[in-house]
């Protein structure tokens, strides 16, 4: 009797078990990476939503300051609550405008911010001032600009970073990944469903 027929097969059906068992540990492996990136994009879904409507209940109630910036020193800045009615509206002047200019400096956003539910900082590239800017030049021109462009005036500021908001949330860390083109889109079909 000749063995090598039996080495030959033995061989093949060792062979065809550790191939087996390969692929189905590479399978299992596939099959964990895939619902471990399904749990986290749903972690992250989530609170990306938890974000998104705490910003819709309380960015247009609540006290916002909002500061220019030229040559990484603060030139202006107000807090308001409402930018439907600039009775709201309180300028920062003289010391405190000091104050958080170097607390700007020292990247410490949390002092400029306090109390208010979001400190944002706008650098004045972003705005074409003839001269100085006033306040109400300031004012006027970031409505102008928030109306004009809407929500894609501000991504593209914290983009091209010439626009800071404090705290940043998941949701403005993850608006800096999303492209420029999908958001504008995005934005442009709200429009649409608006009208």
């Amino acid at each position: 009797m000749d063995i090598i027929p039996i080495l030959i097969l033995i061989v093949v059906i060792v062979a065809v078990i550790l191939i087996f068992k390969f692929i189905s540990s590479l399978v299992k492996a596939v099959v964990f990476a895939f619902l471990l990136l399904i749990i986290i994009f749903s972690v992250i879904g989530l609170l990306v939503y938890l974000d998104a409507k705490d910003i819709q209940s309380n960015f247009s109630s609540s006290n916002k300051t909002i500061l220019l910036v030229d040559n990484n020193k603060i030139i202006l800045g107000f807090k308001i609550v409402d930018f439907a009615d600039n009775q709201t509206m309180e300028q920062i002047t003289g010391e405190k405008l000091v104050n958080y200019s170097e607390f700007y400096a020292k990247k410490d956003y949390k002092s400029i911010k306090g109390d208010s539910y979001k400190l944002m900082i706008f650098n004045e590239s972003l705005f074409n001032f003839s001269a100085k800017p006033s306040l109400k030049a300031f004012s006027n021109s970031l409505s102008s600009s928030i109306k004009n462009e809407g929500i894609v005036f501000l991504i593209k500021g914290l983009k091209a970073k010439e626009i800071i908001i404090y705290p940043e949330t998941i949701t403005f860390k993850i608006i800096k990944y999303i492209p420029i083109s999908l958001i504008e889109k995005v934005a442009s079909r709200l429009v649409k469903k608006e009208q």
